[in-house]
């Protein structure tokens, strides 16, 4: 292997396919049997869900040099397979960011033009693994295209994403598109239990970390196995505690400057995507407290005793699909008071108007944390103090002008 690649993990080839994944494995498998797999497979799912690790089995089962069953990565006894799990098959290439890039760029596809048009040396196939595929630049993208529109019979591409629409449609259309879907929370939580390395975490710890990772299982693991459940918790609870003016580095600017300097320690990336998270979390509040009221009524979510449990119970009533947060509830609880105070009365009207002008604003914000992360996607390189200090300033703002309503 050149330069252009990364080694690939034995140990991912160990643990797909996934539970969760069968039905998928049997349909390619099948056909394999009959000829008729797509020369570029493109694999696309939520993150943590197991797809690259989906990818780097099937990579396997494509190289393997004997005739596996249905349900086996490879053989694992054969020349290829034993090359495959220590990571040196002559055959087999992955495509990922260079260290210190954001970016798949246009030399390391062009690189691939000498092994995708070479005889395979040890398979009767070659493999190439683009991970994740929507780090391609354009320049990349159009030189991939060339591969992909000019197949070679023993060559198989399998591009992998969570970001469907970042690729050039020209690259979409030209693959066949395989869909993973999340598993199911029983399915989920089995596969936790059984993981070796988790054995130290409680039930409830699982289930935590589960649904800080919406349910994406290898995510949720992540999160334990890196210690990171605690952190991620903790800058969660600062960022909400923004909405009730609560947060211990209080809501000053000085406060907020401070929450930045914090965070700037972590990945840039990773905060984007936890602000992302969370700020999307908050418009799905708001938008299923717009349903329970149209639906069940004001007093079936509102309790003038206090209590906030009620709009949890109207929450889940109407099909929301996580556990509600409570910071999140106990703030438009508190709003729906205020709003009653201002109109003398309980109006669902105003209430509802409330929610749809909050949630709109705060959508824009969610759109403008995902406008950022793809630019640091396209080679941006921001700086993170900087980047987090404006984001929180412009949430901060948020909150400023609501308490001034």
């Amino acid at each position: 292997m050149n330069s252009i690649t990364e080694q690939h993990s034995a140990a991912a080839a160990s643990v797909a396919p996934l539970p969760w994944q069968g039905a998928v494995w049997q349909q390619l498998c099948a056909s394999l049997q009959h000829n008729r797999l797509h020369h570029a497979l493109l694999f696309v799912g939520e993150e943590g869900i197991g797809k690259t690790a989906f990818a780097d089995a099937w990579a396997q089962r494509l190289l393997c040099q004997e005739t596996p069953t249905s349900v086996a990565n490879g053989c694992g006894h054969c020349k290829s397979c034993q090359l495959f799990e220590a990571g040196n098959h002559v055959d087999f290439v992955t495509i990922a960011p260079q260290a210190g890039s954001a970016q798949i760029k246009i030399d390391q596809v062009r690189a691939l033009s000498g092994f995708v048009y070479a005889k395979p040396q040890i398979a009767s196939r070659r493999v190439v693994m683009i991970t994740p595929a929507d780090m391609l630049n354009m320049a990349a993208s159009n030189a991939l295209l060339k591969c992909l529109e000019e197949p070679v019979t023993s060559t198989f591409f399998l591009l992998v994403t969570a970001q469907l629409n970042s690729l050039l449609p020209t690259v979409r259309s030209r693959c066949y598109r395989q869909i993973f879907q999340m598993p199911d929370w029983t399915e989920s939580t089995g596969w936790l239990r059984e993981q070796a390395a988790l054995t130290r975490f409680t039930q409830d710890e699982l289930t935590e970390a589960l649904q800080v990772a919406r349910g994406a299982p290898l995510k949720a693991a992540q999160l334990l196995e890196r210690d990171q459940l605690s952190h991620y918790l903790t800058a969660r609870h600062s960022f909400y505690s923004l909405l009730l003016g609560t947060s211990q580095l209080g809501t000053s600017q000085d406060g907020v400057v401070s929450l930045a300097e914090a965070w700037s320690s972590d990945d840039l990336t990773q905060s984007l995507r936890w602000l992302a998270t969370w700020s999307h979390e908050a418009v799905s509040h708001l938008m299923a407290t717009t349903v329970a009221l149209q639906t069940r009524g004001l007093s079936h979510c509102f309790s003038p005793s206090g209590e906030h449990t009620l709009l949890a119970t109207a929450l889940l009533e109407v099909g929301f699909n996580h556990a509600p947060h409570q910071l999140l509830l106990q703030w438009i609880d508190r709003e729906m008071r205020r709003l009653s105070r201002v109109s003398e009365e309980y109006d669902v009207r105003m209430i509802l108007d409330w929610c749809r002008v909050h949630a709109e604003a705060i959508f824009y914000f969610y759109q403008h944390v995902i406008e950022l992360l793809a630019q640091i996607r396209t080679g941006a390189n921001p700086n993170k103090q900087v980047t987090l200090e404006a984001l929180l300033l412009r949430w901060q703002a948020l909150v400023d002008a609501r308490q001034e309503e």
